[in-house]
């Protein structure tokens, strides 16, 4: 009986040495990006959709109060609100050009800030916590601290 309660222990303590390799070799501790990031990405993406539906059909930019009271609204109402995946959306709308942003909530501070506009780009501010743009990018570039995101669903 002694011998047998060795006999799973061993087991045990083998099937654990396993599960521990396995992780390491699958990644398991390799660094990650910080959560939601794609998700947000998606979400900058959906509101420039939405932005250029807007446009063809209003000859000017819309915000995101404005998209919600479409029948049928054409963003969804956690996004028409400006918060979601921990970031809060703005959108800085004019007859010719839009652009918006994502900034991290107080608990993700130390996640990035991405912007998109009518050239339906994502930028990502090149290190956490600097501040969000106040202007509109250059034509055709991101704004200062910024670089475009490789986009991986293309």
């Amino acid at each position: 009986m002694q011998r047998r309660k060795i006999s799973i222990v061993i087991a045990i303590l083998i099937i654990g040495v396993v599960y521990l390799i396995l992780k390491i070799n699958s990644g398991y501790f390799r660094a990650k990006e910080p959560k939601g990031e794609k998700a947000v990405e998606a979400s900058l993406h959906i509101i420039a959709a939405a932005e250029m539906h807007y446009h063809e059909t209003h000859s000017t930019y819309g915000s995101l109060n404005q998209f919600a009271k479409l029948k049928p609204p054409i963003i969804g109402a956690d996004l028409a609100r400006g918060s979601k995946y921990g970031y809060n959306f703005s959108v800085f709308a004019s007859r010719n050009s839009f652009y918006a942003v994502a900034v991290p909530t107080k608990e993700l501070s130390k996640n990035h800030i991405f912007y998109i506009d009518e050239r339906g780009e994502v930028c990502k501010s090149d290190m956490p916590g600097i501040s969000a743009p106040t202007v509109h990018a250059d034509k055709g570039s991101c704004p200062v601290g910024f670089s475009r995101v490789k986009e991986q669903f293309k």
